[in-house]
């Protein structure tokens, strides 16, 4: 069965704390991505795209595994080894989750965009 609809933000939230792992399979995508937010949030490392920012970001903060995620072989490589719990901890224990998200949250992000708006106009 399939449900073709988008997750609600408390949907989201729980699978994320729910999960060990969070798979985000971008390929070859040049953004960010708020997923690396809410993995990092919730202290779960990610398994994600080696290339472009992604990547950056997940191998500058150790925020899990930069993967080609183009090779399927690749993917469950990974998911393979952090179904090990001491492999798991390991990446868990590693990650700079504080450092990435500083400067991430929503409030903060609300902050320097509405911030701009607001002094421009005065408020």
């Amino acid at each position: 069965r399939i449900l073709d609809r988008y997750l609600t933000t408390a949907e989201l939230g729980w699978l994320v704390r729910e999960s060990s792992v969070v798979l985000a399979p971008y390929q070859r995508f040049v953004g960010s991505s708020g997923v690396l937010t809410w993995a990092a949030a919730q202290r779960r490392p990610v398994i994600a795209q080696q290339y472009g920012l992604v990547g950056a970001l997940v191998r500058d903060y150790r925020l899990g595994l930069a993967v080609d995620t183009s090779d399927p072989a690749r993917i469950a490589d990974s998911i393979s080894d952090l179904a090990d719990a001491r492999r798991l901890h390991d990446v868990v224990g590693r990650a700079r989750w504080d450092d990435f998200l500083a400067g991430r949250t929503s409030d903060e992000f609300a902050a320097r965009l509405l911030g701009e708006i607001t002094e421009r106009d005065g408020a």
